[in-house]
Order: structure tokens, then sequence, then C-alpha cells
């Protein structure tokens, strides 16, 4: 059965992400901006976790078909995009040196992640080497690559959380994770701590795991079984607190929006749209901020939300078109045979 408020949630996370980079490119410093930002990938985060729990259920799913799923649902828009921006940047002569060795990577999605840690398109040094590396990254960000490793280790969770319990899981999950983070922090630079998002926000993907396996709990349930867990860890954990209040706003956030935002049929239709294209949305926006618009650099402040109606739609746009073309791509054998018999009977 579909669960109309995942596509609240996903929309409204993914607005947050396109209103975050908006505010970036025009150097807004608005407080809630960047909130919205922050929250909209905790809330993709979490939502990716609850999603592949409820897509296992009925013990019908083996991990290879698991596997392949995620690869044909992550790969084709993005490789199929990634082509046509390259082809048209090598038409108009703008790709750039790329280094063969950062193929893989670009192909596999894994650049922008790996960017924070072998800044690429620039030189840097290590271990008293002057280094310079170059690659294709252009769409993807370091997001496709952190929910890429989450997609790995989700059997893992879920197999320790059906054994163990899921609430078992994600406490340890997390304590070990706010242990890491303080050990990190203490010895590395905070720069590296803020962009190893691995660690930290593993926590954040395994409360999903939690909130999809207790989702049918009722409401009041539910809260009671959530507060004095978090009650007790934020009076015994001496570490980064943090991450349990954005943990509690997640999961109240998370089910508020769930349970309220259904049974309008015309609007649960607009966000089951929007949701279907929001992976595409998601690959194109930054793109469009970042070497469309910043390549006339004409833009200020003040144009902030005539910037973000149309970051939206055009990635909305660019979204259906390239869904649009992968269906024509991959079309079925037996709908390519109907329609190559109706093109017949049209030409006699």
């Amino acid at each position: 059965m579909r669960i109309s408020g995942l596509d609240y949630v996903r929309v409204l996370s993914l607005s947050g992400i396109i209103l975050y980079h908006c505010g970036v490119y025009l150097e807004n410093h608005d407080i809630l901006i960047g909130v919205l930002g922050t929250y909209g990938v905790y809330l993709f985060t979490v939502l990716s976790g609850f999603g592949l729990t409820v897509s296992m259920e009925g013990g019908n799913v083996t991990w290879p078909k698991y596997f392949m799923k995620r690869i044909k649902r992550i790969y084709p828009p993005y490789l199929l995009l990634l082509g046509i921006i390259l082809t048209v940047e090598g038409i108009i002569g703008i790709v750039g040196r790329v280094d063969w060795w950062t193929v893989p990577l670009t192909i596999l999605g894994f650049d922008g992640y790996l960017s924070y840690f072998i800044p690429f398109s620039s030189a840097f040094q290590f271990a008293g080497l002057h280094l310079e590396f170059y690659s294709a990254y252009r769409i993807g960000e370091w997001f496709l690559g952190f929910i890429l490793i989450m997609y790995c280790l989700f059997p893992v969770i879920y197999s320790l959380s059906k054994r163990f319990g899921p609430l078992i899981v994600y406490l340890t999950i997390l304590i070990l994770t706010n242990l890491c983070h303080r050990y990190l922090i203490k010895f590395m630079s905070y720069s590296a701590v803020d962009v190893f998002p691995l660690g930290w926000r593993l926590s954040i993907f395994s409360l999903g795991v939690v909130l999809a396996f207790h989702r049918r709990m009722k409401p009041t349930a539910r809260l009671l079984y959530f507060l004095p867990v978090t009650a007790a860890y934020l009076i015994a954990n001496p570490l980064s607190r943090s991450l349990v209040w954005e943990a509690g706003y997640i999961s109240l956030f998370f089910f508020f929006t769930n349970l309220t935002c259904s049974g309008f049929s015309r609007l649960d239709a607009l966000f089951r749209m929007l949701g279907r294209y929001s992976y595409g949305m998601y690959l194109a926006h930054h793109y469009l901020i970042y070497r469309i618009l910043g390549y006339f650099n004409v833009f200020s402040a003040g144009d902030f939300p005539i910037i973000a109606v149309f970051v939206f739609y055009t990635s909305l746009l660019v979204s259906w078109l390239l869904y649009g073309l992968l269906g024509t791509i991959h079309i079925r054998p037996r709908k390519m045979r109907a329609l190559l018999g109706k093109v017949r009977k049209g030409q006699r």
C-alpha cells in the first residue's frame, strides 16, 4: 500500500535543499534557509531508511533483487543526465581536463562525495607534495555517494534490527556515532569532521528503519515509546546532544506529516507527481544553479524568490523530460511490437 505522506516529506525535504542551495549561491545568509537545507538532508536520509524497510515487507524481496532494484532506480537517470551534460559541454568546448582514474568514480556517482576529501579541479598539498586532480563531477553532489553507501549498509542494519530489535540497533549506532564524532573532532580538523557525514548521519538513516518497524503503532503509544528513550539518552550521554534533538525533531515531524497529509485527493496527486520526479529534480537543480545561473553571474540576494521558483520548476521540467526519455528508451518488446503494429496499420 502506498503511503501518501512519504511524498509530502520527499517534496518538502527537496524544497528545503533547493532553497538552501539557491541561498548559498546568492550569498543569502538567512538562518532559516540554513535550517531548511539541514533538515531537508536529514529528512531525505530518514526517508531512505524508512522507504527501504517498508519495501522489504512481505518477505519476497531477496538481497540480489534489492540491489538490482536500487541500481535500476538510481543509475539510469544519473548516467543519462550526466551523459547529456557532458555531451553538450563537449560540443561547446567547456568540458575541461579529466584524469582517467576519476572516470570510474564519476560513473559510480562517488566523485561528489569524495570531492570533500580529494578536492578535484584544484591544487592541494598532501604529505608535502603539490597534487592536482580533475574529474567530470557535474551532478549528484556528496549526497549521492553517501546514500549509495547507506544502501550497501542497509542489509546489515535491517538484519540486525530483525534479530535484536530496531530500537536497540538504533541506540547502539547513535552512541557509537556520537563517540566517533567526538573522537574525530578532538583528533582531526573540524572541516574533515563536518564533511564526513557517513558516520554521524548513519544514525539518522537507522532512525528511518526504526520508524518503519513501528509505524503501525498508535500515535500516542509511538510518542510514549520514543520520548523516554530520548530523555534517558539526553540525561546519560555527556557527548554531543544536538544529534538526539535532531533525531527527535525528525521523528515527530515525519510522523506528523505522514498522519495528517492524506485524504486530500487533488493534493495527494500533486505531491505524488512531484515525488515521482524528485530524484531527477535533485540531480538537476545543483547544475542549474552553479553552472547555468553561475555562467551569467548577474543575480543578487534580492533575487532569491525568483531564482528559487525558476530552479524548482526548471528542475521539474528537466526531470520530466529525463524520465520521459528513459521511458522511451526502455520500451518493453511487447509494447514495441504493439507500437509498430499501429504504425503499420496507419501506413495502410
